[in-house]
């Protein structure tokens, strides 16, 4: 009895550890990846672009002629981000900010008109 007991224990330990919940925020606040913007399929963050920069940084690629395309620096603190465009002199803004569970998409504050009268939008990874 004792083997059969130590037979089905070990492997639900096993199960039970490689089943760990994971953190899908580093614990540096660095996000990493390409996303694109749900509804548009056309903007899109990466964050692999500036991997080497000293400050968290993200490369926001938008069809030409659309604004704001280019760098910015964010920092992510709790359910908000802080957001700035390398080429702006104003401040650092404050959006919401909520990644998923699995890590796989993240919801963001309006930091740009990416489609009119939307003020939260969701972005997906591709890569």
């Amino acid at each position: 009895m004792k083997q059969f007991m130590t037979g089905m224990i070990l492997p639900l330990i096993l199960m039970a550890s490689a089943c760990g919940t994971t953190e899908p925020l580093p614990s540096d606040g660095r996000l990493t990846g390409v996303w694109v913007h749900e509804t548009t399929g056309t903007d899109t963050i990466d964050f692999d672009a500036h991997a080497r920069s000293d400050k968290n940084a993200f490369e926001l690629k938008r069809k030409p002629g659309s604004l704001k395309a280019g760098p910015y620096w964010y920092e992510v603190k709790g359910d908000s981000i802080q957001v700035h465009w390398w080429l702006s002199s104003a401040m650092a803004e404050t959006y919401a900010f909520k990644l998923s569970a699995d890590g796989r998409s993240f919801r963001i504050g309006a930091f740009v008109p990416f489609v009119e009268g939307q003020t939260v939008h969701t972005f997906k990874k591709i890569k």
